[in-house]
């Protein structure tokens, strides 16, 4: 049902007469942290004529000519819950991005667009966003999608509280592993977000995965443990990890983003969620055409168990035309319920008047039966079990866990597509924290890293220990190796 109202609904949007640009020297500015690189003035080099705002700039006179004042800006999208996520945070979030159309974005080099969630854990502890990227840097199968969160305050100040990186299991550290030779693969480190010091000021967590015309996203933001510890800056900081996975849904593949720990967080729960559109870099007016939709977000699972529902939708620009004269934009919500498309570019018509808006998008049915906002199911219980034996061999000496840790595509093609079935579906592989704890039989707390050091029989200790079993499945089917 969902999908078929979306597809009615913008297809409207999607025979819109485009107007084609080229652009022949397209900058590759590699992949962005959007917080890096948006929202920052660039020296004017040309002045647009006053006619501007009427015409269609040539591609190549815009890059030149990128402001404050002519860059395409960001859209923004609110929802509404019931009851709100102050009054209930949630543990378990997803929300879905549909690339409609992004084939124009491709001669443009580095530029091109973000579909990110914000999000907040509660007053005074690190927050961010995650979502996934298009540009036309390189290859349209290695994109990134992004996990970062801000410290709560900065380093050496009273207060401080920092996001840590998570690793190991399937997710890497991204200091000594790079995440864009390795599609699919995800990694995560201190970073210096929003800023140009040396000093870090959160972490960031990254996967590459194709972006296409067509494809369809599912973010999914869970808590995945509390009351953790990590040492970090001679200070051990306790607090509760958060993990963000990207699901293909036509693929039904799961793509780790990252995992964190947040500092001060205990029994935390997600208080604020939204969306916005960026342009990544200064990304002048009439650059190219992007057609883009958002379906939710949703509510899965709350702190206190309480059900959250979806019920509507709105969206404000405040930027006034002048100065702010690059208004070929959009976001509505033409197939209904619970979607949003955002759309911009030559093909877009200019706003009228100041080109500002306070609208309401949508607002969803209720007690109606098949209810278009009603939740989705949980891809993590889409996802199914992996039935490989990670030490099957093949090749005489690759085994599949081999295989989980490289770019499986040829070698599955070519040889081990018998061997590793579900580790070549992308079923497989190892979803654990180390720090993530269990209670052995005679009631003493463990961790999975614990499993893998000082357990030889993993899978006979997991049968005799339901717990373990339960609270590190990856480790207990020899699925991870966590480096310390």
């Amino acid at each position: 049902m969902i999908t078929f109202l979306r597809q009615a609904g913008f297809a409207a949007v999607l025979l819109r007469f485009r107007i084609a640009t080229s652009l022949s020297d397209g900058s590759n500015a590699g992949s962005y942290d959007i917080r890096d690189v948006t929202d920052i003035d660039a020296t004017e080099l040309l002045e647009f004529e006053e006619k501007f705002h009427m015409e269609t700039m040539d591609a190549r006179r815009s890059l030149q000519s990128c402001s404050q004042q002519t860059k395409q800006k960001a859209i923004y999208a609110s929802f509404e819950f019931e009851p709100s996520l102050k009054d209930e945070p949630a543990l378990d979030v997803i929300g879905d991005v549909y690339w409609d159309d992004i084939d124009d974005l491709r001669a443009f080099g580095g530029r091109g667009i973000f579909h990110a969630f914000p999000v907040g854990f509660g007053s005074g502890l690190p927050g961010g966003y995650f979502g996934p990227q298009a540009t036309g840097a390189g290859s349209e199968d290695v994109e990134q999608v992004l996990f970062s969160l801000w410290d709560q305050k900065r380093y050496g100040e009273e207060g401080w509280l920092p996001a840590l990186p998570v690793v190991g299991g399937d997710i890497e550290d991204c200091r000594t592993f790079s995440a864009s030779d390795n599609p699919g693969r995800a990694c995560c480190k201190r970073n210096c977000n929003d800023c140009s010091q040396s000093q870090t000021t959160g972490t960031q967590c990254k996967v590459f995965i194709p972006a296409r015309s067509g494809t369809h996203l599912r973010l999914n933001a869970y808590r995945v443990d509390t009351d953790q510890s990590m040492a970090y800056e001679g200070t051990t900081w306790t607090g509760d990890v958060w993990q963000v996975d990207v699901w293909d849904v036509a693929a039904g593949r799961r793509y780790p983003v990252g995992r964190q720990l947040l500092a001060g967080a205990s029994g935390s729960g997600i208080d604020r969620l939204s969306n916005f559109l960026e342009h990544i870099g200064c990304t002048p007016c009439d650059s190219f055409d992007q057609y883009t939709s958002r379906a939710g977000p949703w509510v899965l699972k709350t702190v206190s168990g309480a059900e959250t529902r979806l019920v509507g939708a709105s969206s404000k620009f405040t930027l006034e035309n002048p100065p702010y004269i690059c208004t070929n934009h959009a976001v509505e919500s033409s197939a209904g319920p619970p979607f949003i498309e955002f759309s911009s570019g030559p093909s877009v018509p200019y706003l009228k008047g100041d080109g500002t808006w306070d609208k309401a998008l949508y607002t969803c049915p209720e007690d109606q039966c098949n209810n278009p906002c009603d939740n989705p199911e949980d891809p993590k219980v889409m996802m199914l079990p992996c039935s490989d034996d990670p030490n099957t061999i093949f090749l005489g000496t690759k085994t599949c866990a081999w295989l989980n840790k490289q770019n499986r595509n040829a070698m599955c093609i070519k040889y081990a597509s018998a061997e590793c079935p579900d580790t070549c579906r992308g079923l497989c592989g190892c979803s654990d924290s180390p720090s993530t704890k269990f209670l052995d039989r005679k009631n003493k707390s463990k961790s999975c890293l614990w499993l893998t050091k000082k357990v030889k029989n993993l899978k006979h200790y997991c049968r005799k220990n339901q717990d373990a079993k339960v609270k590190c499945p990856g480790t207990c089917s020899e699925w991870c190796t966590f480096s310390k």
